[in-house]
């Protein structure tokens, strides 16, 4: 299993996002291109994290994508996903932490399920939970579609 660490997520919008840098593990494959295809994208999208580029984390999403946190309403969009991004940023969580469990390839679309934990800035966990992200092959390109998370901490 493949483990990132992400720095400025928060834990309403940024739980999910499937990414992995360097593979991606335990795979059931029709289409062994997209996997490096895939991991390149979640590449960029943890280099943005890194950067705290909003715009270029929510450009990882089709034009209709959804993510889709505990507690709050789907952000639907680039538009609405950079500002659930960018309020992540602002609220100033330290840290994201996920791990790929399972990545299939059918076709032009795809899905990731894997395990994500948050951090604040003193590496103290948040949350804990598993999402599942899938993906949609769009002009040649993989871009995420649909990006859902779950907690598995009762709520307070």
């Amino acid at each position: 299993m493949t483990r990132v660490e992400v720095l400025a997520s928060d834990t309403r919008c940024l739980l999910g996002f499937g990414t992995t840098s360097s593979g991606i593990s335990n795979m059931a494959m029709d289409d062994r291109d997209a996997a490096p295809a895939i991991a390149a994208v979640n590449g960029r999208i943890v280099a943005a994290f890194r950067d705290r580029d909003a715009a270029a984390a929510a450009a990882c999403y089709t034009v209709h994508g959804r993510l889709m946190a505990p507690g709050a309403e789907p952000h639907v969009g680039p538009a609405a996903i950079r500002s659930c991004i960018q309020a992540g940023f602002e609220a100033g969580v330290g840290g994201l932490r996920l791990e790929t469990e399972t990545l299939e390839v059918l076709g032009e679309t795809a899905w990731e399920e894997g395990i994500y934990e948050t951090f604040d800035a003193a590496g103290r966990s948040l949350d804990l939970g598993k999402y599942i992200v899938i993906w949609k092959r769009v002009d040649g390109a993989w871009l995420i579609a649909r990006d859902i998370m779950s907690t598995n901490r009762a709520a307070a």
